[in-house]
């Protein structure tokens, strides 16, 4: 800790100096014209941090200047300077001076403006009250100035941006060659992405000056935007612009915030008795459950995918496999849906190649009915003509020919075996019908692809979770099972507009769009 007492020296009318004296202390003392100074010297010819007198590993005291300044220490310029009794610093106008130690401190110094600068000080001072501060001291006017500077606001900033309103050539042609556009006053931002293209053609959309920009100018580049909902309801009244305001930036016209959703949707039931909609506030704390396109599947196809992801492994043609959900289940570029289910992609190629049961070799197609039997007819007439049927095969119908002996054993053996199950049609496909060919009936396939197609979900955001943690199918034995998430299952992860830890804070546009339904 360093102790100092400080001497301001000032000097009466008849030049005797009279001295001040104040105590400053600090492990350090800064020397300046900052106000945090200990030692304060506030004419502007001195530094806001000059030096700084510090205390040395031996005890003594020294002053040391800041970077690139220097102090006159006993006629010399220096940096650093011991401070033993006598010495005389100068500081920009003020003379310092080590005076002998007193009693209860360290160091006494003394600080008085030198009388070479008073002279200058004054002169400045004089200067400066004699330096016009008023306009009336300028001999100007207020009054005059004043409505010169109405007119040059008048002019420039509502006459000038009236022009291109009043003449659409100026606003649609000219003004874009001009550096800045006439009515750029008047402009509250930069235009949204898609409308930057407009650039000064304020015209395009504000038709009529101090009006609203209407629903109609929107509808006549926007035509392929449908309502929120196909009967006349509560959105009818919102104007485009209550939800989409431009001249916020290239990020979109769009309100991401949840507030105009829910001004109409948490009184949904109170407003409209006749709705079949759920009041929905924020989707962690009060939004209906899912309610999902389709309760059950009827795909029409037979499937277990306990036996599929089996644990073991399941057969295949490269020997016994273990099957992840990515095996048969592929994103679409998009990344918002999977594509459909492909026989020869997802089944065929791996694992379930179709074939004649034995002793007959040959492989059977895919397809519809008419290129299966056309297949196995081609089949049998193939082995036919190369005599390879057993000799007993035909000439038990009298005046058969060989062609049509083929056709009457390919329709026996399909008929036949279909329900036999050999060539496994009845393994995987939901099929009726008698013993003719004519009577057979599979059972369409549906693929379902989208759940709920009043939402959006983009399944590639949610690469980092495991698909059994939302579809627990490896149960399942039935293809009609439906397995869905529940709405708690999704807020594990999803808060509302509340931001908690951990999850992510989920506004309603994230998840639901207010033009139309989601196309299937």
């Amino acid at each position: 800790m360093i102790s100092c007492l400080l001497v301001h020296l000032s000097r009466n009318p008849q030049g005797i100096a009279v001295g001040k004296e104040i105590s400053v202390s600090g492990e350090t003392l800064d020397v300046g014209r900052g106000a945090a100074c200990k030692i304060h010297l506030q004419e502007h010819l001195v530094h806001l941090h000059h030096a700084l007198i510090k205390r040395s590993e031996d005890g003594t005291l020294y002053i040391d200047c800041e970077k690139n300044v220097e102090i006159n220490v006993n006629g010399a310029m220096v940096q650093s300077a011991a401070l033993d009794v006598g010495t005389r610093i100068e500081i920009g106008p003020y003379a310092l001076a080590v005076l002998p130690k007193p009693d209860r401190h360290d160091i006494a110094l003394s600080v008085e403006l030198m009388p070479a600068h008073l002279g200058e000080l004054e002169a400045l001072k004089e200067k400066q009250r004699n330096t016009p501060l008023t306009i009336a001291a300028l001999g100007i006017s207020k009054r005059r100035l004043s409505l010169a500077l109405v007119a040059a606001i008048l002019l420039l900033f509502v006459f000038l941006p009236l022009l291109p309103a009043i003449s659409p050539g100026l606003d649609r042609g000219q003004q874009a060659n001009l550096p800045v556009a006439l009515n750029e006053s008047w402009s509250p931002g930069a235009l949204a992405g898609g409308h930057q293209v407009f650039g000064n053609k304020c015209g395009v959309c504000h038709q009529k000056p101090f009006r609203a920009v209407g629903d109609a100018v929107c509808s006549a580049c926007h035509q392929n935007i449908a309502s929120h909902g196909k009967q006349p309801t509560a959105h009818g009244k919102k104007h485009c612009a209550t939800c989409h305001s431009d001249h916020k930036g290239k990020q979109g016209l769009a309100a991401h915030d949840s507030s105009n959703c829910v001004a109409c949707h948490a009184n949904l039931k109170k407003n409209q008795a006749d709705t079949r909609l759920a009041d929905a506030v924020d989707f962690e704390i009060d939004h209906p459950a899912f309610r999902f396109a389709s309760p059950q599947e009827q795909t029409g196809i037979k499937y277990s995918h306990k036996v599929h992801l089996a644990e073991d492994g399941i057969y295949s043609l490269q020997g016994d496999k273990v099957l992840a959900c990515q095996d048969c289940h592929h994103l679409e570029e998009s990344g918002r849906r999977f594509a459909p289910i492909q026989m020869k992609r997802d089944c065929e190629k791996s694992c379930h190649e179709l074939e004649f049961s034995d002793p007959m070799q040959g492989r059977v197609a895919h397809g519809s009915i008419d290129a299966v039997t056309s297949r196995v007819r081609e089949f049998y007439l193939a082995r036919m003509l190369g005599k390879s049927l057993p000799s007993n095969a035909c000439g038990q119908v009298k005046g058969e020919s060989k062609t049509e002996c083929a056709s009457r054993l390919s329709n026996n053996l399909l008929a036949d075996s279909l329900f036999r199950g050999n060539l496994e049609c009845g393994e995987c496909h939901e099929i009726s019908g008698g013993k003719t060919l004519d009577s057979w009936q599979f059972a369409p396939l549906k693929l379902y692809r989208d759940r709920d197609r009043k939402s959006v979900f983009s399944h590639a955001k949610h690469r980092t979770t495991r698909c059994e943690s939302c579809h627990d199918k490896r149960e399942s034995q039935s293809s009609a099972d439906v397995s869905m998430p529940k709405i708690e299952k999704c807020r594990e992860c999803h808060s509302g507009k509340r931001v908690v830890k951990n999850k992510v804070s989920t506004r309603c546009d994230q998840c639901h769009v207010f033009h139309g339904d989601i196309k299937p």
